[in-house]
């Protein structure tokens, strides 16, 4: 699997910040990955000063929601491009492809 990163999950549940206070990641990717409009989401942020997520969109959500506004679909964002697709290994766990 040339060019892909594959994360396949997490080597402890809590993340410890550069300040030293830790975070329980996975109740910020259930909060987030409710809207109807994210199809998987990751916190991350181990020895930085702040949390970062990794978003995945739900394509289909928004392509509802411009057929519904009756509108076309807006245009990528510039320098977005999609890697191959994202997948949910054997485990149930998020298998992420490179996204660039």
């Amino acid at each position: 699997m040339a060019g892909h990163l594959v994360l396949a999950g997490r080597a402890k549940d809590t993340i410890v910040l550069a300040s030293g206070e830790n975070v329980e990641p996975a109740p910020l990717e259930d909060a987030v990955g409710a809207s109807p409009f994210i199809a998987h989401a990751v916190i991350v942020g181990q020895d930085r000063r702040a949390l970062g997520a990794l978003v995945v969109p739900a394509e289909d959500a928004f392509a509802e929601l411009a057929a519904v506004r009756g509108g076309a679909r807006p245009a990528p964002l510039q320098g977005w491009r999609r890697g191959a697709a994202c997948a949910r290994g054997a485990s149930g766990k998020l298998c992420a492809a490179a996204w660039l």
